[in-house]
């Protein structure tokens, strides 16, 4: 998705940006921020709870099924019957539950199973992780801005040290939206280097250079 002149080019606009602002940005490109284990399984106890009793509501007879299994056998009679009938409904359950958490593990199924919020809740959390991960390099009181997509998740974050969040206003959205539609559309190191330059403005309107060039985050995208 991202060649060489693309990581060129991101690298060149970070060191653009902050040549004009004592602040510092950060880019991560991450390809899939979980991998979603519960989902197929969560959905694979749905499945196995929920569609049995409705089987039976709609008629469905697993006694008869077990007479069937049986060699047409009928002549179970009373607890045997009933015995008959919870065992096909136990195995039934345990089929459900294994065919859908099989299939749910498939990549391109899990991903279409799991929900948008929880998503947006991984993306969010990894980026709050990138975030203070890379704060933690950055001189205290310093501003910067974190830029994080990730790919998988079709999802961007724009975060911001409390020193320049409230500043920036909608500018962030602005930044966010610009590289989700370049994700979108096949262009991510356009996307990252039109969401810098709005970042640069904002940090460069705010927190123009103090004389002192600290580059103490790397002018490069973070690939995870």
């Amino acid at each position: 998705m991202l060649n060489d002149q693309d990581r060129a080019a991101i690298a060149a606009a970070i060191s653009k940006a902050e040549q004009e602002t004592a602040g510092e940005i950060s880019c991560v490109l991450a390809e899939e921020v979980s991998h979603y284990r519960e989902v197929p399984l969560i959905w694979a106890v749905l499945a196995a709870l929920v569609l049995p009793p409705l089987a039976l509501a709609l008629g469905f007879d697993p006694a008869r099924l077990g007479e069937m299994a049986l060699g047409g056998w009928t002549a179970l009679e009373g607890r045997y019957a009933v015995a008959l009938a919870l065992s096909v409904y136990a195995v039934l359950q345990a089929v459900l539950f294994a065919v859908v958490a099989v299939l749910g593990f498939l990549t391109p199924v899990r991903r279409f199973l799991t929900p948008r919020f929880l998503r947006r809740h991984r993306v969010r959390e990894s980026a709050r992780r990138h975030f203070l991960a890379a704060g933690a390099h950055c001189e205290a009181g310093r501003p910067y801005v974190l830029i994080f997509a990730a790919k998988a998740d079709h999802a961007v974050e724009i975060l911001a040290s409390e020193e320049i969040h409230q500043l920036g206003g909608t500018a962030w959205d602005q930044a966010a939206e610009a590289l989700a539609q370049a994700m979108k559309a096949g262009r991510p190191g356009d996307g990252f280097v039109a969401a810098i330059t709005i970042a640069g403005h904002v940090l460069s309107r705010h927190f123009p250079p103090d004389g002192r060039r600290r580059n103490e985050l790397p002018d490069v995208l973070v690939e995870t």
